[in-house]
């Protein structure tokens, strides 16, 4: 059977990439625009955005093979977010979030999970990853503390060229790190529009793609939108956890898993 392999844990470190921590010999430019890039995202109280996801999973044979995601998510804060996943299989889930409770839930099972939780997004998401052992990309591109959260890395960056094929045009940027060389493409209005992570780690060197479009600072809803409500009888369980198997890494997970 073709196996999923979503390494999540890198991208969720290289974005926190180190704007003032890169070394001398790293272009200024790179590292004020990634840092005006995070900056402008923390600082938003609302927003939202869609991210087409491809990553590649590698097989027992070496052969790699590409997978999609669609994401869709909301963010209010300090309180309110709201995540609906649907990938290539046709598995679809999603998390919410309504300052009291988080959900998670997997509509393709038929079943969700519930714990409350208080003190605003930043507890919640750190409580789903930390402890509960949930996947979410790019929660750390969700978190408030995002620009303080950089000090804590150091990462090279370069600056690569200005893409103009890209729409809207973008800074193309070139960060490395230990496990994980990474490509930003940010736009002029600091916003993040694409990003590529290859893992030099793992056996084929596989790439997770990012494309992030859509975005809306200044997004409509109501408050309700965030308070999940069974549907077609879902069944409430313990937990939704990965499903982890002998041949895949720490840190990954494949068909199977939950949504998040």
């Amino acid at each position: 059977m073709t196996s999923r392999l979503f390494l999540l844990p890198g991208l969720l470190v290289l974005l926190l990439l180190s704007a003032n921590g890169a070394t001398a010999d790293d272009n200024p430019d790179a590292r004020k625009l990634l840092r005006m890039m995070t900056e402008k995202l923390a600082g938003a109280d609302d927003f939202s955005v869609t991210l087409h996801l491809s990553y590649d999973a590698v097989q027992k044979s070496g052969q790699q093979i590409e997978f999609q995601e669609v994401r869709n998510v909301t963010v209010s804060r300090p309180s309110y977010i709201k995540i609906d996943t649907r990938q290539s299989d046709g598995d679809a889930g999603g998390l919410r979030y309504d300052g009291a409770r988080l959900t998670r839930f997997n509509k393709t099972e038929n079943v969700y999970t519930q714990v409350d939780i208080s003190g605003g997004i930043d507890e919640a998401l750190r409580y789903s990853v930390d402890i509960l052992g949930a996947r979410i990309p790019l929660s750390r591109l969700l978190i408030k503390t995002l620009p303080e959260e950089l000090e804590k890395l150091s990462l090279e960056a370069d600056f690569v060229e200005k893409n103009v094929l890209s729409a809207p045009m973008t800074e193309h940027i070139a960060a490395r790190g230990q496990d994980v060389d990474a490509q930003f493409w940010i736009s002029d209005d600091h916003i993040l529009r694409r990003l590529t992570l290859t893992y030099l780690n793992v056996p084929g060197q596989p790439q997770l793609r990012a494309n992030f479009l859509d975005w809306d600072f200044s997004p409509t809803f109501k408050e309700t939108d965030f308070v999940f409500r069974p549907e077609n009888r879902m069944e409430k369980i313990p937990s939704l956890t990965p499903i982890t198997k002998p041949d895949t890494p720490a840190g990954g997970s494949q068909e199977g898993s939950d949504n998040e």
